[in-house]
């Protein structure tokens, strides 16, 4: 396959589909370039009409130190290639939602509305997911896949709507500079997993938290944050958990 190089950066087109720019990568390559010009050894694979589907953090860094391009043509390179060969920054969830948006999947337009609906994070959201039905229930592989098949609304908003409500009336009872544990992963995560728990009624725990929401603190592990919600629970419950 023969490399081409040039120092015409305007002959490249970016691919929309293509995951955001992250500045610290292209400052990783720069200092890598500038130190001892590898890129021809891994050139950016462009298609015939000189659209990027890798490498485009290398270009971005040989541009900003005007260095030379050494580029390949795959004449019929498809998103599919962009995405298996995006391996020199793994891509992230984040990535993966933005690529296949721009893919057209109904799916991932419907999983960032709950995103933004709720003012959730990605991985929150995808924990948040029921399990999926089969042999596979790696999610997150699923989601890099493509593969995401959103439930129905009533079997996903509920559990955010209780865990973010939950969420805003902890944060109005803490000060400022105790009250960051609340919205980290794990609290949230553990909180989530305590709620679908067999036996858990929402509305004796709301009822308690409101209550004994003092007994919170930041934790190290999701068991302890599990062996406080429950001690919140069983507060005067006369069907306390075991």
């Amino acid at each position: 396959m023969e490399i081409f190089q040039t120092s015409n950066y305007s002959l490249f087109k970016l691919n929309e589909s293509n995951r955001q720019y992250y500045t610290r990568h292209v400052g990783r390559f720069k200092t890598a370039l500038a130190r001892n010009n590898m890129i021809k050894y891994k050139p950016i694979l462009v298609n015939s009409d000189m659209v990027v589907f890798d490498g485009k953090h290398r270009l971005q860094a040989a541009k900003e130190l005007g260095l030379p391009v050494y580029y390949i043509i795959k004449p019929d390179a498809t998103d599919q290639d962009m995405l298996d060969l995006g391996t020199q920054k793994a891509w992230s969830p984040k990535d993966d939602l933005h690529f296949w948006i721009k893919q057209g999947n109904r799916e991932y337009v419907k999983f960032q509305e709950l995103m933004e609906k709720y003012g959730a994070s990605l991985p929150i959201v995808l924990y948040a997911l029921p399990l999926i039905k089969g042999e596979r229930t790696n999610k997150s592989a699923l989601f890099h896949e493509g593969a995401l098949v959103m439930p129905p609304a009533h079997e996903i908003e509920p559990i955010l709507e209780y865990v973010y409500s939950m969420k805003k009336r902890l944060e109005e009872n803490f000060p400022p500079i105790q009250k960051s544990f609340l919205g980290s992963g794990r609290f949230l995560r553990s909180l989530i997993s305590f709620i679908r728990l067999d036996g858990v009624s929402k509305e004796v725990f709301d009822v308690n938290m409101n209550e004994r929401y003092h007994q919170l603190r930041a934790c190290s592990s999701a068991e302890e944050y599990k062996s406080i919600f429950k001690l919140i629970y069983n507060y005067k419950n006369r069907h306390p958990l075991e």
